[in-house]
């Protein structure tokens, strides 16, 4: 990730000390407040593809929403990276966040033992992480994390 931000301020400062790459510095605003943000997405999917790969050895019983809301996770960031490319409308991308989310959730009403609870909450974070990489605050991520999947806690 280091490359990254590096590239990121020599971009910076070629646009801001050029006059025709001026108007480029909007967005690398874009991909500096995103870059966090997808870093941590990365930590969450990898701790969730540990965890499923760890129920899958303990033998726990299949989690039939779980793959399609993995599915739903990598077409937010396929959406994300579209939105990156060419900043449009970053709805794509967090509906396919928010679908992800409201698909694990819905695991929690069948089972709410600790390997379910942290499968769940794995994806509920990485969609946090992907809303937030698309320009929104904590608490909108949160707001519409909740208004789509309802509140883990309150669940089961």
């Amino acid at each position: 990730m280091s490359n990254f931000y590096e590239a990121l301020a020599a971009g910076h400062e070629t646009a801001r000390i050029s006059p025709t790459r001026r108007r480029a510095l909007e967005h690398l605003e874009l991909y500096a407040n995103a870059g966090t943000r997808i870093d941590l997405a990365v930590i969450n999917t990898r701790v969730l593809a540990r965890g499923a790969a760890n129920a899958l050895r303990r033998g726990d019983p299949t989690l039939p929403p779980l793959p399609e809301a993995v599915l739903d996770l990598a077409r937010a960031v396929r959406a994300l990276a579209n939105y990156l490319e060419e900043p449009g409308g970053p709805e794509e991308a967090r509906g396919f966040a928010l679908e992800a989310a409201r698909k694990a959730t819905e695991i929690l009403k069948e089972r709410h033992d600790l390997a379910a609870s942290v499968l769940v909450g794995q994806v509920r974070s990485a969609a946090v992480d992907i809303l937030r990489s698309t320009g929104m605050d904590q608490a909108s991520a949160l707001g519409a994390l909740e208004e789509t999947a309802g509140r883990a806690s309150e669940i089961g």
